[in-house]
This record gives C-alpha cells, structure tokens and sequence, in this order.
C-alpha cells in the first residue's frame, strides 16, 4: 500500500512538473523547473556592460560555481549570465574592476530547456596590458586566454579547475588546495605555485628567472618546459619521471639551479619531459601509423586479388 502510495506522489510531481515546463516555454518565460524543498521554476537573465579601455588597470574576480572566460577582444566587456536571484556584482572603482559572483551548485534534480550553468565572459582589448590580475576561485571552471599583465595572483580552492593559455606576466603566484591548474605557453620571468592535493601542469612554457613549485599529495607534469636550471628535493611517498623513467633518489639538480626552478614534493608525482622526447614520440606514433597504413593496402591488395582468382576460376 505504502509503494502505491509513493508512487502516485511520484507521478504527480512528474505531471506537474511537466506541466509547468510546457507552460513556462510557450508563454516564452521561464524554461527550467528544479527541484529545492519542493518544484522551483529558475529565472535566468543575462546582462553585458562595456567599459573604455583606459579606465581599467587591474582586474579582480572573487566567484563560486561559475563557468568563466576571459579572453582577448575588441571591447572590454562583461557578459553576466546568471539566475536572477544570484545576480554578479559588476563595480568598476579608482581603475579596478572587481567581479563579485556566487552561484549555486548543481540542483539534484532539474528538467531544462536552456542552459542554466552560471556563466562570465570577460573580453580584453588586444592592445592591453594589465597590471594586476587577482582570482580568487571555489568550484569555478576558468580559462584565460592569451592576456597580458604584470602580475596575476591565484588563489583557488573547492575542486576548481583553472586553465591559463598564452598568459604572458612578470609574476605569477598561484596557491591552490584541491584542484587542477594548467599552463600552456605561459611566459613569465618568475612563478611560485603551492598545492595541496592539487594537480599542476605546464606545457610549453618558460619560466626565465627563479621560480619554485612547492606541492602535497598531488602531481606536478612539466612537458617541454624551459627554465635555467632545476633543483628538485622529494619526501613521504614521491616519484620522480623523466622521460617517462623513474629517477631513485630524493634530490636532484640540473643546470643553473640558483637561478632556475625549486621543485619540493611530499607524497607527490613528478614528471619532466622534454621536448626532444616529445618529437621521438611523435615520430615513432607516425611511423606507427604509416605501418597501420601499409599493411591496410596489402589487405586490400590481397583481397583485390582473391577476387581477381575467383573470378578467373569462374
């Protein structure tokens, strides 16, 4: 009696639901109904505001469980979408602009006809460059692309998951606990990057003056990474890859290590690999693929001449 029961409360809510995303959609209004404490229709709304390009000098961005882009344009502008409840504070004061979002994670159960994903696009003049970029970030998903500053300062947190492609800056400090951060050609004369249970990876970058990567319970991947020099300590439970090769050891140092990258790791994964294997691998993943090819047109050859017997056999 009790499963009867609960099933025809299920069957309603489902009814009801689904009459209200009809109704909500051909009215043209709301097109998302979640679940919170009971059927909840969102409001999604979506702002942009522009601003002159020489009113901005440093850039700061505080959110939460947001989907944020900052990339290069032709204006300099904010695009804000978000539920209306949750609107992001945009304030533009004394040449910095600051950037206020938090939105809610993930409702458990919610019947949508739009994306409802709390989203900021940041766009960034071509011909600017910064002077001070600050993020502080919990359970975002944050790319920035090919922007230019002096300083950029990170601090995130909360699964957050931060991509930086083409950042050129003369300082870079990232403090992270339990999230992935990348680097793609990144320029930049000195970083410091520390992590808990983070997951740190550079690729095609360069770090001209001396740096350090101080990390815990996490992993740190350099692929065809340029620096002076490196000196590299280990500790608790740590491994040491080069060139897909295990180092033994706890310490080890290359090149001009004064002047070059401090690497310290405690119950962390560590792996170096440079750009002349990356080519060897290439290389032999086309050679690899040019066989796959050869031997595809001797089947074909083959069976061209099965056939060409069955037919003279006929």
């Amino acid at each position: 009696m009790k499963l009867k029961h609960f099933l025809l409360i299920g069957t309603g809510f489902m009814l009801f639901g689904g009459i209200l995303v009809a109704g909500t959609y051909t009215a043209g209004a709301q097109k998302t109904i979640v679940w919170e404490n009971g059927p909840k229709l969102l409001d999604m709304k979506e702002h942009t505001e522009k601003f002159k390009a020489n009113e901005i000098k440093n850039l700061v961005i505080q959110a939460e469980n947001q989907e944020i882009n900052i990339r290069q344009g032709l204006d300099f502008e904010v695009t804000t979408q978000y539920e209306k409840s949750d609107e992001p504070k945009v304030v533009l004061k004394d040449q910095t602009l600051s950037i206020r979002a938090k939105g809610k994670q993930e409702y458990p159960m919610q019947i949508s006809l739009e994306d409802t994903h709390p989203e900021i696009t940041i766009t960034v003049p071509k011909e600017i460059s910064l002077s001070d970029i600050t993020i502080e970030s919990s359970n975002n998903r944050l790319t920035m692309t090919d922007i230019t500053t002096k300083n950029l300062a990170v601090d995130s947190y909360s699964d957050s998951w931060l991509s930086f492609i083409g950042l050129k800056t003369d300082s870079v400090t990232v403090k992270d606990r339990f999230s992935s951060v990348d680097f793609s050609r990144l320029k930049a004369k000195k970083g410091n990057f520390t992590g808990e249970g983070s997951n740190f990876y550079f690729y095609d970058s360069a770090l001209t003056d001396s740096s350090t990567i101080v990390a815990k319970n996490g992993s740190v991947r350099l692929n065809d990474v340029d620096v002076p020099g490196y000196q590299l300590t280990l500790a608790g439970d740590s491994t040491f890859q080069v060139n897909n090769e295990t180092r033994e050891g706890s310490s080890f140092e290359k090149g001009n290590s004064k002047k070059g990258l401090t690497i310290e790791g405690k119950d962390t994964f560590i792996e170096w690999m440079d750009e002349k294997y990356q080519n060897s691998m290439s290389e032999q993943m086309d050679e690899m693929d040019d066989m796959d090819d050869m031997g595809d047109h001797m089947d074909q050859q083959m069976d061209h001449m099965d056939n060409h017997m069955e037919d003279e056999t006929e």
